[in-house]
This record gives structure tokens, C-alpha cells and sequence, in this order.
């Protein structure tokens, strides 16, 4: 591999919105960015994970679509993969784990969250720390009726510490029915299962919850039902997100650190994709003690143990650890660690020595003040939980204040911690104030995305143009859209393939924006696509997210960005795939609307047709009855006062022809009798086929001898075609000529009536045979 070229590590992780994704993906974005790696994040952002499914049932119909955009990792120029199964897994069946992971199998990958033979994994000892969690219900409190919230049988945390929950269980005799085991998937929305659980068993002591964010929602339904979580019924959680600690009471939960494993993780796959080997293993977990089970925090009894000693180093050492590893993101990062731990050891030793020792007693708040927010400074901000700093930091202060004799010095420490309380409160108003002014501009600019794509939705180009420019004001350093060829539908439980090929639509890169019309669109695979985002002097996090809008795939949206905007860019994509569905009907629309056009030309010449053919005669090319009539009452009425001359044809021997010789030839005899009729007539006249052996032709009389000539001419013509055409039979006819001035009112009918009885007198003058000999 090229030392000189920045490796691409993928990231396949389930909702970002969670807080264990979002902060397992943290730990790795802070490792690619020590390590100067690029990060491709492909974040599946189910929707169920974000709302309440009793409130919007409809917005989780589309969810397969998200899974699509793993496939994306297989067509990238990855260096090595990360797949965390503890988020991916609640959204796959258990019959697609395994063809899931399957598909990279060609890439170097890391599994998280799961134990899976010859292949490299890292995971949770999700026992020790539930273990503890479920016999501290048992032993200290004495509780008998607990029962369990897991998670996703799919997940293999999930399974595993049911596991621990029956094995612990069984090990202290205590009953268990399977009644007391919910299913939720490691979100807040339990649907109905926790009010049920509660109607079942309305004895029950305690709940066992597979991770916290499940805890929150057993929180709402026992606040919903006016019990109090920690004195009526104990709660307890898995994973010590920032959450547990400000929920009321603070959650008792078994603690992991998704960052510092994240971080692990990151530097695990990097060693992978150098053809090293690692050996999989686990990370512990341990109980950590608040008021939901109903004690008071297990860390008072530390820090009266350290207040013992009677030695201020070795509580002032004693406390610089407590607060240090309680506030610390990433417990295993020692250089951070460090950092850390400084600044809060010279926050202890100042308050130590101002309130312990008692030697010439000052108190400078200022000086306190000052040294608390070197805490959360720009330096400390990425290693520190803020929520934690606050809570810790308070605990030491009141802890001390409980356990100084001199009033002065109490007073003095209340006063600290007003001041503590104070200085937080500015400094989250601050950052909320920010958060507004942001969450306002991002509104805004979202807003526009959609208005604008109604605007221009005539011009594809131009709207998507202003897409990426508005991407631009959101603060994305820079945006790629690619396009699949044409849109695919991708129905659920339909086996999705994704096109090998994508068109670059659009994208902006700082200050750079482009946009392309339809039909000149480059064409690039997914790894030029990167090349196309990709430096070798900028260490990127890029984040994928597909574009579909119901049923239907578009392409993918690209995102040079950092975490924080993972949920924004996830609702902004849901935007752009919703402007892509517009532009779509728009086009559709434009091609039917020319498809129309044709259809409305073609229309017009096949009414033209059959005008043609309702007043003409299939057989011989001549007007019908209905076209002749039409054509000779139009004509009388030009010429009216006129002398016109009706002429009234009738084939002798048709039956004969047809009964001898068949009817093809009969057909023969009629449009052989056609031609003459036409040809004897000039090109003014008006010529038709009344119907069966019968036909008629009408002309003006304006030149002297017309009719004479009219006769010779069928004459002659008759007499040619039975001399030259070898028939066996005469193809002869009888011919009536009427006469007439044109006069407004005539009925035609009688003409025709006077011109056949002069027909029928010609015709008793015809040879009695047909056959020639």
C-alpha cells in the first residue's frame, strides 16, 4: 500500500440519531482525524428509531430503503470496513444477517457488537457489568419480581444479556415468567409493551432495561400511571449515555463507552488494512449507582472513605480521578486522559487547600471560577461530556460542603456552587442561543430547497443547481449528487442491486458549484465519484446517504461533513430525494405533454382517414353512397340553374361471375368496372359505388357533345378491357343518363329513379351470355 496515499476506512452504522451510533461514530471520527484517515460513514437513519410509531405509523413504510445505502460500501475503494451489527442488526431479519455481511466479504472488516467465527471482532462483556446491576436489585435492595425491557433478538448484545437476566435470575431461585420479557429495539418507543407488562404483573419491583434509551420510555409510561421511578419501582438501563444522568432520578446503569471503543475500533481496522492480524476481544462493563433503584450514589460512600484518610494529596489524587474519569469521553485515550485530569487537578488542589486545610482560611471565587471553565474550554471540549462536568464537578462541592465545620467555609461553598450553577446556565444559554440562530438559518435554507426545485422545476439544471447552493449555506464544506441513470424501483422484499454506474448531477465544493442538464451528465463509478471529493492534504469525514422518495431510488447524496450534522443531513437528503420525485413528475410530465402533441398530430391525419374512408368505398377506391350523395348535392347547389346529367351504371351478370368463377373474380369484374367509369369521366366529376353491382357518376354539363363523349369513352374502355385482359368471361354494363337542371329543393332520389328506368331499357338490349366462347 502507498504510505504517501490517506487511507479510506468505511463506517457501516445503524441510526446516528441513537446515542450509542452517534457516539461509537465519534470515537472513530476523533481516531481518523489523530491518525489522518478518511472516514466514509454510511449511516442507515431509520425512521422508526426517531418517532413514535403510534404517532406515525406511515412514516416507517419506507424503511427498507434505507439498507440500500450499504450496499455503497461495497463499491468504494475502502482500505478496510467497519461494521457495527449492535446498530445494523435491529433492522434486518435474521434470514439477512448473514447474507448481509456476506457482501464484504472482498474488504478487510471489523465486526462491532458481535462474535462471529474467523473473523475479526470487537464487543462488549455485556455480563460483568449486568450481572452486577441485576444482583445489587437482588442483594441490596432485596427485590424478588424484576422484570426485563431487551432489545432485538437479531442483536447479539440484545441475546446475551437476556442471557444474563435468566442465568441470574435462575441462579438466586427467583421466578421468572416469560411474560416479564419485553421486545423493544433499543429506542424510546416501546409501542404498548410496557403499559401491558404493567397489567400483567402489578407486583413487580423492578425493570432491567437493555440499555437506556429503552429506560426513558419505561420512564414515561410509570410517570403516565403517576408511579415514581426509584420508590415505587426501580429502573435500571445499559450504556450510561449523557441521557441517564439527567434523567429524574438519575438512571442506575451498567456503563460502556461507545466513544472509547469507536476509537478502538478505528485503530483496530486501520491495522487490518495493513494485512496485520488482531486478536478479537471484549470491553468490560461496570455498574455505575444512582437513585432509579432507589439508593443514594454509591460515590458518596467513596469520597466519605477518601475524606477518612485524614492525607489532602490523597484526596486531592482520590478526587482528580473521580471527576476526571466521570466527565472523560474516551476513558482509553491516555494523552486526552491526561489533559484532562491536569486541569481538573488544579481546580481540586485550589478548592483542597481553600476549604480542607485550615491554615490562614481565604476563599477567591474568582480564582475557583476561573479554573472550572478551563474545563470546558475550546481545548478540553472534544474529551469532556459538559452534561457530566456540571454534575461531577457540583458533587465534589457539595460533598465538601456536607463535611466542613466552619460555617463561614459552608456558606462560602454554597456560594461556589451558586456561582458553578450560574456559569452554567450562561454558558448553555449561550450555546442554545447559537443552536437557535443555527436551527433558524438550516430552516430556512431547508425551506428554500423545496421552493426553489418548485420554481425551477421546468428546468432540472437550474433547480438542482440551487439545491447545492443552498447546501453551500448550510455549512457543508461540500455536496455531491449522483444520479442513477434513471430512477429504480426498489420494493420491499425485493433483492436490491445498485447500478455499478452514477452520473454526476450536481455539487458544490467550497465556493465551486456546478450543475449539468440531463443528457450531459459525467458518468463515473463510486470510487471516481470520492476521487472527485477526495485531497491528499485534508483528512475528510464523508457521509453517504441514498436518495429515494417512497418506492423509488434516485441516487445518493454525498456529504464532506462533520458528525454534528448527521441528523441534518439526513433530513436534508429526505429533502433532496423529495425535489428529485418533483423534477421526475416534472419530466414525465413534459414528455407526456409532448407525447400528447404527437398523439393530437396523429389524431388529427387518422381523422382526416377516416373521414377519408367513411365516405369511400374499400373495394374500388370510388365514393360510397353517403361521399357520392354528399359530393353531387354540394356541386347542385354551386350550379344552380345549371344543366347537369346524373349517369347510373349497373354490371350485368355479377351473380354469374361470382357463382362460376368465384367470387375473387367477381371482384375482379367490379373494380375493372370502376376504372372505366373513372377514366371516362373527367376529373371535376364526382364518380361513386352505390352499393353491390350498382354505381353512379354525376357531371355539369358546361361543353357541348360531354355526354356523347361519355358514352363512347365507356364504350371503348369496355371494349379494351375484353379484348386484352384474357378472361373468360365479358365484363360489360348497362348505363343511365338523366339529364337536369339544378334547382334548390331537388330530390335526388327521383333523378336516380328516372336515370335507372333508361338503365333498364339499355339493358334489355345486353348478349344473354357472359361466357365468352
Amino acid at each position: 500500500m502507498d504510505s504517501k496515499k490517506q487511507k479510506r476506512i468505511g463506517v457501516v452504522v445503524g441510526n446516528l440519531d441513537s446515542p450509542h451510533a452517534y457516539e461509537l461514530a465519534k470515537g472513530m471520527s476523533h481516531a481518523a482525524e489523530d491518525k489522518n484517515i478518511n472516514l466514509l460513514v454510511f449511516p442507515g437513519m431509520h425512521s422508526k428509531s426517531s418517532y413514535d410509531r403510534e404517532m406515525s405509523l406511515h412514516k416507517v413504510e419506507y424503511d427498507y430503503q434505507f439498507n440500500t445505502i450499504y450496499d455503497l460500501a461495497i463499491k468504494e475503494d475502502i482500505d478496510a470496513i467497519v461494521v457495527s451489527m449492535g446498530t445494523v442488526a435491529d433492522f434486518l431479519s435474521s434470514n439477512e444477517i448473514e447474507s448481509f455481511l456476506n457482501k464484504f466479504s472482498e474488504i478487510p472488516t471489523l465486526i462491532l457488537e458481535e462474535d462471529i467465527q474467523n473473523e475479526f471482532c470487537m464487543r462488549y462483556n455485556n455480563k460483568s457489568g449486568l450481572k452486577e446491576c441485576i444482583k445489587h436489585l437482588i442483594l441490596e435492595h432485596g427485590y424478588r419480581k424484576i422484570a426485563f425491557i431487551s432489545g432485538s433478538l437479531n442483536n447479539h448484545d440484545a441475546i446475551e444479556r437476556l442471557d444474563v437476566y435468566r442465568e441470574t435470575m435462575h441462579e438466586y431461585d427467583l421466578p421468572y415468567e416469560e411474560s416479564m420479557i419485553v421486545y423493544g429495539n433499543f429506542t424510546e418507543y416501546l409501542d404498548n409493551s410496557v403499559s401491558k407488562l404493567l397489567d400483567t404483573h402489578g407486583d413487580l419491583e423492578a425493570i432491567v432495561c437493555a440499555n437506556d434509551m429503552m429506560a426513558v420510555g419505561v420512564y414515561k409510561e410509570l410517570k403516565r400511571r403517576g408511579m415514581v421511578v426509584g420508590k415505587d419501582i426501580a429502573v435500571t438501563g445499559f450504556d450510561d449515555y449523557v441521557v441517564a444522568m439527567s434523567m429524574d432520578p438519575p438512571l442506575t446503569t451498567v456503563r460502556v463507552n461507545p466513544y472509547s471503543f469507536g476509537y478502538r475500533a478505528l485503530l483496530e481496522a486501520e491495522k487490518i488494512a495493513d494485512g496485520e492480524k488482531i486478536s478479537s476481544y471484549q470491553v468490560d462493563s461496570t455498574l455505575v449507582v444512582r437513585s432509579s433503584c432507589g439508593c443514594r450514589a454509591v460515590s458518596e460512600n467513596q469520597i466519605d472513605f477518601a475524606f477518612n484518610t485524614g492525607h489532602n494529596q490523597d484526596l486531592i489524587e482520590y478526587y482528580s480521578d473521580y471527576i476526571s474519569m466521570g466527565i472523560l469521553k474516551n476513558q482509553d485515550q491516555v494523552s486526552s486522559y491526561e489533559i484532562v485530569r491536569k486541569a481538573v487537578k488544579q481546580f481540586v488542589e485550589m478548592a483542597v487547600k481553600m476549604f480542607i486545610v485550615d491554615e490562614h482560611y481565604y476563599y477567591n471565587q474568582e480564582e475557583l471560577v476561573v479554573s472550572m471553565r478551563t474545563l470546558i474550554n475550546e481545548e478540553h471540549k472534544e474529551f469532556i461530556n459538559t452534561d457530566k462536568w456540571y454534575v461531577y464537578i457540583g458533587r465534589f462541592i457539595q460533598t465538601m460542603a456536607k463535611r466542613v465545620e466552619n460555617n463561614q467555609k459552608k456558606l462560602d461553598l454554597l456560594d461556589l456552587i451558586t456561582a458553578l450553577h450560574l456559569h452554567t446556565i450562561n454558558r448553555m444559554q449561550a450555546v442554545y442561543g447559537e443552536k437557535l440562530r443555527n436551527t433558524r438559518e438550516e430552516s430556512w435554507y431547508a425551506t428554500f430547497i423545496t421552493r426553489d426545485t418548485m420554481i425551477y422545476s421546468a428546468d432540472e439544471r437550474e433547480a438542482l443547481y440551487q439545491i447545492v447552493e443552498k447546501l453551500r449555506g448550510l455549512h457543508f464544506k461540500s455536496s455531491y449528487i449522483f444520479l442513477f441513470k434513471e430512477p429504480i424501483q426498489n420494493y420491499n422484499n425485493y433483492e436490491w442491486k445498485c447500478p455499478d454506474e452514477l452520473y454526476m448531477a450536481a455539487f458544490q465544493n467550497r465556493n465551486t458549484f456546478e450543475a449539468y442538464e440531463p443528457n450531459e451528465r459525467p458518468c463515473m463509478s463510486l470510487k471516481e465519484a470520492i476521487d472527485k471529493i477526495e485531497n491528499s492534504d485534508e483528512k475528510r469525514i464523508i457521509m453517504h446517504f441514498n436518495l429515494f422518495a417512497n418506492a423509488t431510488q434516485y441516487g445518493v447524496i454525498i456529504f464532506e461533513s462533520t458528525l454534528k450534522e448527521a441528523s441534518f443531513a439526513y433530513m436534508i437528503s429526505l429533502q433532496v430525494g423529495s425535489a428529485l420525485k418533483l423534477l421526475h413528475m416534472m419530466r414525465e410530465q413534459m414528455k407526456m405533454q409532448k407525447q400528447l402533441e404527437l398523439s393530437f398530430e396523429t389524431i388529427s391525419r387518422k381523422n382526416e382517414l377516416l373521414s377519408q374512408l367513411s365516405v369511400s368505398d374499400e373495394m374500388t377506391g370510388l365514393l360510397n353512397r353517403r361521399g357520392l350523395f354528399e359530393e353531387i348535392i354540394e356541386m347542385m347547389s354551386e350550379h344552380i340553374g345549371s344543366l347537369a346529367a346524373l349517369i347510373f351504371v349497373d354490371m350485368d351478370n355479377l351473380k354469374g361471375i361470382n357463382d362460376t368463377f368465384g367470387h375473387s373474380e367477381g371482384d375482379f369484374a367490379l373494380k375493372s368496372l370502376a376504372q372505366i367509369l373513372k377514366n371516362s369521366m373527367r376529373r371535376k366529376d364526382v364518380v361513386g359505388r352505390i352499393g353491390g353491382d350498382e354505381f353512379a357518376a354525376f357531371t355539369i354539363i358546361d361543353e357541348p357533345g360531354l355526354i356523347h363523349r361519355i358514352k363512347k369513352q365507356i364504350e371503348q374502355l369496355s371494349k379494351e378491357l375484353n379484348n386484352n385482359c384474357n378472361k373468360p368471361y365479358y365484363v360489360e354494363m348497362s348505363v343511365g343518363i338523366k339529364e337536369f337542371i339544378c334547382h334548390p329543393g331537388m330530390d335526388l332520389k327521383n333523378v336516380l329513379k328516372e336515370a335507372d328506368a333508361v338503365l333498364y331499357e339499355n339493358k334489355r338490349n345486353k348478349r344473354k351470355s357472359f361466357i365468352k366462347e
